[in-house]
């Protein structure tokens, strides 16, 4: 097996070396890889948790810690009227994302995803 203490070791001191989030991106990545590998979904979390709150205020998302049925209902009914009167080929035809920061907050989500799932499927 790894050495998953020193990788947290030499991961904490780029994070703090790191000038902005963009160059942190990489390093949570392979945090919550870690995380992943030992199976600590929680702990995945619980690191791209800080990292997704750089970017919640400046863009105006929030990422429960703890979502619950309600909350999630919620957010659905948001993204379903939201979509109300649009088309498939009305978001086909999106333009790119290419804010890096947004597009960094989406690879972090990615990599959690499957986390988030296994931590409380329910």
């Amino acid at each position: 097996m790894g050495d998953f203490d020193r990788m947290n070791e030499l991961a904490e001191t780029v994070i703090k070396c790191a000038r902005t989030a963009l160059d942190k991106v990489k390093i949570y990545q392979s945090k919550i890889n870690s995380c992943m590998a030992r199976e600590d979904f929680r702990g995945a979390i619980d690191v791209a948790l800080p990292f997704l709150e750089l970017f919640t205020a400046k863009y105006g998302f929030r990422i429960s810690n703890k979502p619950n049925r309600v909350l999630i209902g919620i957010e659905v009914l948001k993204t379903m009227f939201k979509l109300l009167g649009k088309k498939p080929e009305d978001l086909i035809n999106l333009p790119k994302a290419t804010n890096p920061e947004i597009l960094a907050a989406g690879k972090i989500l990615a990599s959690v995803g499957h986390a988030a799932f296994y931590a409380d499927p329910t």
